[in-house]
């Protein structure tokens, strides 16, 4: 009967294991630290903890076009964010306005006012958020506005005259082959 042994630990893993059992054992002020304020989680005291209550729409952000606002609303029972404008209908809720001094939008959800403040990101919640101007609306949102030149009534005459002239230097500098011989006659 033939006994098969067992593979060996790989070296490598080997000692993965043994550095780890060498290392200190890690600081647990810090490890909880990260715990309470994962990188993954949601923002402190936004209602998404155990046991409170999550807010049924969030107020993302805010783009302009033109004179034109649209918000970002994030509706918490469905899991989805759209760009809603003012008294735009077809959604569970209703953008009713907007308060840009204080970052303030008023929703009408499903029969209820609601006053949702600007969710900021944990790391920028030290920083105020400041209000940005609206950019000058350009004349098809495609950059500055560019004149075409005037109409240059000789510019036809003058295409011609720059083509008889590079072709009159292209005839000087090449060379023009001799002409085949003919070919002999037949008597």
């Amino acid at each position: 009967m033939l006994r098969s042994n067992p593979s060996p630990v790989p070296a490598y893993l080997l000692g993965l294991v043994l550095a780890a059992l060498a290392l200190p054992a890690a600081d647990t002020a810090s490890l909880d630290n990260l715990i309470a304020n994962s990188p993954f989680g949601g923002v402190p005291g936004a209602g998404h903890g155990r046991g409170e209550q999550a807010a049924p729409l969030e107020f993302r952000g805010v783009l302009y076009e033109g004179a034109t606002a649209y918000f970002s609303v994030y509706e918490a029972s469905t899991r989805q964010s759209a760009w809603v404008g003012l008294n735009e209908a077809g959604l569970n809720y209703q953008v009713k306005s907007y308060d840009a001094a204080n970052a303030r939008l008023q929703v009408d959800y499903q029969g209820r006012a609601l006053t949702l403040p600007l969710v900021q990101a944990p790391h920028s919640a030290a920083r105020p958020m400041l209000p940005l101007a609206a950019a000058p609306a350009q004349p098809g949102n495609n950059g500055p506005a560019v004149t075409p030149p005037a109409p240059n009534p000789q510019l036809p005459a003058q295409i011609a005259e720059e083509i008889r002239r590079r072709r009159a230097l292209r005839q000087q500098a090449t060379p023009i082959p001799p002409a085949p011989p003919a070919p002999p006659s037949s008597p």
